[in-house]
């Protein structure tokens, strides 16, 4: 028994050495490159998506209170009348307000942008332009506001992102 598990076992040796490998086919390499550079590209789009997923969040949050803040401010305080001493004196009669004007204005006190990320996506052909290298660049940029008659600073934290076209074409 022994002897013929040894017999199959060197019959099957031989005939895995007797087969030869195919060459891959052009179809299968092209296959391959498209699935390759396909899954380079979600890969990257992941990446950026979920970098600046946070990102946004946070800004859309900072917009909307920066909103209901600038809305509360400007409305709350001129609605509030204190009630008058005698019922036939308007409640506004000896109440002097400062303008609206200088009570609600921001002024822009600190301005800063920073480039958190720099990345050169390599030479692209653009039909109106010719060969041109694309670069992409992302910002951060910082603002703060002060109302000086409230002593109110509101601050917003903006991500922005800038695409350069550089021309390889020489003048």
């Amino acid at each position: 028994m022994n002897m013929n598990h040894d017999q199959e076992d060197s019959d099957f040796e031989r005939e895995l050495r007797e087969l030869k490998p195919t060459g891959i086919t052009p179809g299968i390499r092209r296959s391959v490159a498209l699935g390759l550079q396909d899954g380079a590209d979600s890969a990257d789009a992941r990446e950026s998506r979920g970098e600046w997923r946070w990102v946004a969040c946070v800004s859309a949050l900072a917009a909307g209170l920066l909103v209901v803040a600038t809305i509360h401010f400007m409305t709350g305080f001129n609605s509030k009348v204190p009630s008058a001493g005698h019922e036939g004196q308007p409640a506004t009669a000896g109440i002097e307000r400062p303008s609206s004007e200088s009570r609600d204005t921001f002024r822009p006190v600190a301005v800063r942008s920073e480039m958190v990320a720099q990345r050169d996506e390599g030479p692209v052909l653009v039909s109106n332009m010719g060969p041109v290298r694309k670069l992409r660049y992302r910002f951060v940029d910082d603002v703060k506001w002060h109302n000086e008659h409230r002593n109110l600073t509101l601050a917003a934290r903006v991500p922005r992102e800038e695409v350069v076209l550089v021309s390889l074409e020489t003048y």
